[in-house]
């Protein structure tokens, strides 16, 4: 059972040892877009980071398509 634990937390230490400047960029860029308030803006903020790595190129991806095709 400890195995578990140390490699699960080796796996999200990993994931923010990974993080660059675009990460926490693309972060700030989507909580100034956010017009619901967080409730826990820690817990927020550590979610948004974790996943920062992994949706980041979905983003980017749906920004070019909405300005080379427009939102209609």
């Amino acid at each position: 059972m400890e195995n578990i634990c140390f490699d699960q937390l080796s796996v999200v230490q990993s994931r923010f040892r990974r993080l660059d400047e675009t990460h926490i960029q693309y972060v700030f860029d989507s909580l100034r877009r956010n017009t619901t308030k967080a409730r826990n803006i820690r817990a927020y903020l550590l979610t948004s980071l974790y996943n920062a790595p992994t949706t980041i190129g979905q983003f980017y991806q749906a920004e070019v398509q909405h300005d080379l095709y427009g939102s209609g």
